[in-house]
């Protein structure tokens, strides 16, 4: 109390003495006010790792599209394929991964999207593919036509499955190519824009767990070549120094796109093992 500060003091201890008290307060205070204000930023901006890559922003429901892989796989399975349950999540989507809350994002969404100007698609563009190849490809194994007409359906759901697996890591360099146009755009780099796109790739491309994703068939196919390149673990710190290229702060046009281009290398290092296995 004031009194007690006071009792057997001078006016000037006591004056003092309030000056020091008032201080102690002031710096609780601040204290207190600071550790809630990083609190405050841990929680808005702390997102889990996805494997061994830390986001920047949320993109769980991205993620979640292994799930729908999952699901198609699963319509697949048995001596009587059901093309038409896993047709429907294809072109429905299998209600894991959304766009919003009334919106699901789907597999045919990413095969029928056009991606010219980006360079990873028109890489297959230039070779006289159609915007909607994938989907063509698709769709033409889960209805037994053109070039799957009269396959036994060990053919045709092998085939359709790749294809799905090729068309996730496809859309996931979308997410790549739409960082880096981001950051160089008239908003700049930014976690929100730029580092969430770029977020969204790795989601794609490891899905939630790794499982049904395309970066499961990187570790499959490591495995098939011991003595090569270790795409599954060999992939992650150029997601991660890609990321950190294409926010503020830390940006770097050149960073960003070398960290991509070695990204594209490993996913052909992939996919090359596959047709070799094939």
């Amino acid at each position: 109390s004031y009194a007690a500060i006071g009792q057997g003091s001078s006016p000037s201890d006591f004056s003092s003495e309030l000056r020091l008290k008032f201080a102690r307060i002031m710096a609780s205070s601040v204290m207190f006010a600071g550790l809630l204000h990083s609190c405050f930023l841990g929680m808005v901006w702390s997102y889990a790792a996805i494997g061994q890559y830390r986001p920047v922003s949320d993109v769980l429901e991205h993620s979640q599209i292994n799930a729908d892989v999952a699901l198609f796989n699963e319509a697949l399975k048995g001596e009587s394929p059901g093309y038409a349950a896993a047709k429907a999540i294809y072109e429905e989507g299998g209600g894991n991964s959304c766009k919003s809350w009334t919106q699901a994002r789907t597999l045919k969404g990413f095969a029928t999207k056009d991606l010219t100007g980006e360079s990873f698609a028109d890489a297959f563009y230039a070779s006289g593919l159609a915007v909607d190849f994938w989907d063509a490809e698709i769709t033409a194994a889960l209805d037994g036509t053109g070039k799957y007409e009269g396959l036994s359906n060990t053919k045709r759901v092998t085939s359709v499955k790749k294809c799905v697996l090729g068309l996730v890591t496809y859309y996931a360099s979308h997410e790549l190519e739409a960082a880096i146009q981001k950051a160089a755009g008239s908003s700049g780099p930014s976690d929100s824009g730029s580092g969430h796109a770029w977020d969204e790739g790795w989601a794609f491309y490891y899905g939630t767990d790794g499982s049904s994703s395309p970066w499961e068939v990187s570790v499959k196919r490591d495995a098939n070549f011991p003595d090569g390149a270790v795409v599954e673990t060999g992939i992650v710190p150029y997601f991660n120094s890609g990321l950190v290229a294409v926010r503020e702060g830390t940006y770097s046009d050149s960073a960003a796109k070398e960290a991509r281009d070695v990204i594209y290398k490993m996913w052909a290092v992939t996919y090359l093992r596959a047709a070799y296995k094939y």
